[in-house]
């Protein structure tokens, strides 16, 4: 597509073109993202399979606390709107 600025300012064609890419370019972020939480959750399975059983209820209460701390973080964020 030749440039023609400013004139496909208005050209609808152009128009859905930019829209495409863009919303091409937020998939892709969105679909790195839920990558990166699915390797977070495989990694912390994985990982809890090597806690000795005599730590388990440790690490559990751990990761609840972080669980309660992250949801306090969001409750403040929602909050703040």
């Amino acid at each position: 597509m030749i440039n023609q600025y400013p004139y496909n300012l208005f050209n609808q064609e152009a128009l859905a073109e930019y829209n495409r890419r863009y919303q091409e370019i937020k998939d892709r972020q969105q679909n790195g993202k839920i990558s990166k939480m699915v390797n977070s959750v495989k990694e912390l399975i994985e990982t809890s399979r090597e806690v000795k059983p005599e730590y388990q209820e440790k690490a559990f209460w751990a990761c609840m606390a972080e669980l309660v701390r992250q949801s306090k973080i969001e409750n403040q964020r929602m909050n703040h709107w």
